[in-house]
């Protein structure tokens, strides 16, 4: 499956630190993710994007099941990325 780049944010000037990521979701009877939304602290629009990007496009996850049938749920998933300094950047 996907992996969040913590490389790739580095690549992209996200400045070095750790992100807490909180991406909230519905996953569908089929077991699809839709309503994908992230939100970031300390404040980071690449790490929100590249975290709606790899729940969005993850494999089928496990549906919910209630009462013996399959049904629709709500999930916040944390994430927690540590960007490391880009070592492009120190040469």
């Amino acid at each position: 499956g996907k992996h969040l780049d913590a490389q790739g944010l580095a690549d992209l000037g996200v400045k070095a630190g750790m992100y807490q990521i909180k991406v909230s979701f519905i996953i569908d009877d089929d077991g699809n993710p839709s309503k994908v939304k992230a939100t970031c602290d300390p404040v980071c629009k690449q790490c929100v994007q590249e975290a709606e990007t790899t729940i969005s496009s993850s494999p089928a996850w496990q549906p919910a099941i209630l009462n013996n049938v399959v049904v629709k749920a709500f999930r916040i998933q944390p994430i927690s990325v540590e960007v490391m300094e880009d070592k492009k950047k120190r040469n």
